[in-house]
């Protein structure tokens, strides 16, 4: 009996972690795979984001700036055997070759940026995926947690599958005090950007997501949203709630309310689920100051009610993609003024 019951489990052990699932999509040329420099894919991500029109590819080990935790990542780069500046892989399996690339970054800096104050410096530092949808349509995303405490990233293939390995190296300040523990994630792309790979998604009854922008010493958004099952939805404007960054674009302020359409409520609802949001901490909070911060609430299965309090908005990968999809609901749904 002993014997069957371990024969059972090995079974199960094999079905679990030799999912078939997974179909690896016939390679599609496409100009990335024709790259064969440095300079083509700097003006590609240049012509990509005009943010990184000085964008130049550089090795890990061959960053020489004193910031804050540059021996931890070399040693992590060192350890993982990372010695690229660039790398490709089709993250999200459509056939198109993307590009995970690590480098500086010199548009926008203090001596250039005297008339515009309100656009962010460029990051000395830069980890970046660009994601190849076809005819010239890519998808620049930084996947850097912070600016001022980084990460390594690498691809690691599971069954030939590939996934974005982000290695957090251990941070300590100078009185000795444990600032992050080293730890590594298993990221995927999902609902339009990366985001903690699940392997047993769940599902959830959820009743209504009520998030709270809360601002920052800076001009970040200041609002609440409150959406119900029913996709009705409340918005309280008020204040910095622009369309575009650095203050620009449409300005909202004071009550609307609406019905989010199908589309954008299933992709958060599924997002959500997805992230088995009753497990995430009640928690988060950056260790550096002068971060925005909010707080989402969301009601499910008969009353209960999961907390999320986040100073920094980074938390989870996941939750920065749940941020950010609630975010773009202000401007790209129907909302009509009370009062």
């Amino acid at each position: 009996m002993k014997s069957i019951y371990t024969f059972l489990l090995s079974l199960l052990f094999v079905s679990c972690h030799n999912s078939p699932d997974f179909v690896k999509a016939p390679l599609r040329l496409s100009a990335i795979d024709s790259m064969q420099t440095r300079e083509e894919i700097e003006q590609l991500i240049g012509a990509t984001d005009t943010l990184y029109k000085k964008f130049k590819l550089q090795r890990i080990q061959d960053f020489t700036t004193d910031f804050f935790n540059n021996e931890a990542i070399k040693k992590v780069a060192q350890r993982e055997k990372i010695d690229f500046d660039y790398a490709k892989a089709d993250f999200d399996n459509n056939g198109l070759t993307d590009l995970l690339v690590i480098g500086t970054n010199k548009t926008v800096t203090l001596a250039n940026n005297q008339l515009n104050s309100k656009v962010e410096l460029s990051k000395e530092y830069n980890t970046l995926v660009l994601m190849n949808f076809g005819k010239a349509n890519y998808q620049l995303i930084d996947i850097s947690e912070d600016k001022f405490y980084f990460i390594v990233p690498q691809i690691m293939l599971v069954n030939d599958q590939p996934f974005l390995k982000i290695n957090k190296p251990i941070i300590i300040n100078a009185e000795g005090k444990l600032l992050r523990a080293a730890r590594s994630l298993q990221l995927t792309y999902k609902f339009g950007n990366f985001i903690e790979y699940n392997a047993q998604p769940k599902t959830y009854a959820i009743e209504k997501i009520t998030f709270q922008s809360q601002g920052c010493p800076g001009n970040c958004p200041v609002y609440t949203i409150e959406i119900t099952g029913d996709r009705k939805a409340q918005f309280s404007a008020q204040s910095n709630n622009y369309s575009k960054e650095a203050g620009e674009g449409t300005y909202l302020e004071g009550a609307f309310q609406g019905t989010i359409d199908e589309n954008a409520y299933h992709q958060l609802n599924s997002l959500l689920c997805y992230l088995d949001f009753p497990t995430l901490k009640d928690n988060y909070r950056l260790v550096t100051n002068h971060h925005p911060k909010c707080t989402l609430s969301i009601t499910y299965t008969n009353g209960k009610v999961k907390t999320i309090k986040d100073f920094g908005r980074v938390g989870t990968y996941g939750l920065k993609r749940v941020y950010a999809l609630i975010d773009e609901l202000r401007f790209n749904q129907k909302w009509n003024k009370q009062g």
